[in-house]
């Protein structure tokens, strides 16, 4: 199988059809807590992540 990142999509083809199967994906759910800086219009995840207001991310 081969997977490459294609502009912002990344894309996966090749392998069994049963391993590229949606209903096979690992579902994963994580709770994300935001801060928000009111003066900055910033949002801090827990995980040290910085989105700024042009959702580009800043690692802390």
């Amino acid at each position: 199988m081969e997977s490459r990142i294609h502009r912002e999509v990344y894309v996966r083809f090749g392998g069994e059809r049963l391993e590229t199967y949606h209903s096979n994906m690992t579902r994963r759910w994580a709770l994300i807590l935001l801060v928000v800086d009111i003066k900055s219009d910033a949002l801090l995840n827990l995980d040290g992540c910085l989105r700024q207001p042009d959702n580009k991310l800043v690692l802390i």
